[in-house]
């Protein structure tokens, strides 16, 4: 499966056929006869929304897990989770409403010695492109811990030599620290390599 592409799963359609019945009921007199049923059915396809969400984000991972090449996750970065002059150029690429937000849902992918993130679009949110690189070699280290934000998950924070950055990951202990030590080795790698790039953040979009 290729990056960012999804399976498709019940809760998808669960979701679609929440909503009609919900649409439905809405605009008929059933309703308005029936106001506690058409509640509840909406709260069900709200209920449903966040499911097929939680559901596309863990399938993301366990490709992420199970695939053979350079390693990759679709996390969550958070502003005040990360050091300083990386909130500065991040900052400086995105608009006014953009800034506002407070996190970034992103692709994180090991690309050429390069740590790449790119932001995932959100038809939802303020969007403005964003792809941005840091070197491998300055990564040295990979720690895994408990989700910050929300109730499952866990994070991944990569140690900098100017601080750390958190990733906010929809995946266990387990899974996630098999993509830190994937992370890790690239990190490795990298610094093996004779031409080192600067160890600074780099706005490439």
């Amino acid at each position: 499966m290729k990056l960012g592409e999804i399976r498709p799963r019940w809760a998808a359609w669960f979701v679609v056929v929440l909503s009609l019945v919900g649409a439905e009921l809405r605009y008929r007199s059933f309703f308005e006869s029936y106001p506690v049923v058409g509640a509840a059915v909406t709260i069900m396809a709200l209920g449903g929304c966040l499911i097929a969400v939680m559901v596309k984000r863990h399938d993301f991972m366990v490709d992420s897990v199970e695939s053979q090449g350079p390693p990759y996750i679709q996390a969550n970065l958070r502003f005040d989770a990360m050091p300083y002059d990386w909130q500065r150029l991040i900052w400086s690429a995105l608009d006014k409403k953009a800034q506002k937000l407070g996190d970034l849902r992103v692709n994180v992918t090991a690309e050429h010695e390069w740590l790449t993130i790119r932001r995932v679009w959100n038809p939802s949110r303020s969007f403005e492109p964003l792809e941005a690189r840091y070197p491998l070699g300055a990564i040295t280290d990979v720690v895994v811990g408990q989700s910050v934000m929300g109730l499952i998950g866990s994070t991944l924070t990569f140690k900098l030599a100017g601080g750390d950055v958190r990733f906010d990951v929809q995946t266990d202990a387990k899974a996630a620290e098999v993509l830190a030590q994937r992370f890790r080795q690239e990190a490795t790698h990298a610094r093996s390599s004779d031409a080192a790039p600067p160890f600074t953040l780099q706005i490439t979009r």
